[in-house]
């Protein structure tokens, strides 16, 4: 079965139109260390750091004070994701009251970087030497970007069927962000690339944005 992924504009026509937000997860010890950390066994040895906590604790005060309360949470079951999701909860029962429930889906989980998994990170560089590169080619024996943005439209698509009129927060990776924005605003392969590549562009650890 194909999935066709189009635009915001066919996204609206054809689902329930609930609201979303995507969150990185905050700093974790992987980007001190500047390791690579996608696999569930190597993403343990990185929890969140204290500034890590302390920056997703700022964001949750922002979502309140902008009237975004979550009714779910879904999470990528990496520890860092994990963390900042369970942090996400606490923080908002503490301010609001409301308890949210969260949700664990692997289809949000971090590129899988194949065998060069907890690996310095300057070891991307050999796979993305050119554009064409960036977006297909398999890091590590592992995923490629195409294959990222893929499932995480597939994800976009399925979760917004399952729920009517709910706000609904993503907690996830820096990589699954930006393809869920790829897909929602319909950007070109070039146009992402350039949002990427571009440094004030990035959504920065415990930070969000809509979709």
């Amino acid at each position: 079965k194909t999935l066709c992924l189009g635009g915001v504009a066919e996204i609206k026509e054809k689902t329930r139109r609930n609201t979303f937000t995507v969150m990185r997860h905050g700093e974790a010890m992987h980007m001190v260390e500047d390791v690579l950390s996608s696999h569930p066994e190597t993403a343990e040895k990185h929890p969140l750091t204290e500034k890590g906590k302390e920056g997703v604790r700022l964001s949750v005060e922002h979502m309140i004070a902008e009237n975004i309360i979550p009714t779910v949470i879904y999470h990528s079951p990496l520890r860092r994701t994990r963390e900042t999701a369970e942090l996400v909860r606490d923080i908002l029962k503490e301010k609001t009251g409301k308890d949210v429930s969260l949700v664990a889906d692997t289809r949000i989980k971090e590129q899988d970087f194949g065998d060069i998994d907890g690996h310095s990170r300057k070891e991307l560089a050999v796979f993305r030497q050119t554009k064409t590169d960036t977006l297909y080619k398999k890091v590590g024996g592992g995923e490629s970007l195409e294959d990222l943005r893929i499932r995480a439209g597939e994800f976009l698509y399925d979760i917004d069927g399952k729920h009517a009129d709910e706000s609904i927060l993503i907690v996830t990776h820096e990589g699954v962000a930006y393809g869920m924005e790829h897909i929602a605003l319909g950007n070109s392969n070039e146009t992402q690339l350039s949002r990427w590549k571009n440094p004030d562009g990035y959504l920065h650890a415990g930070t969000y944005m809509p979709l």
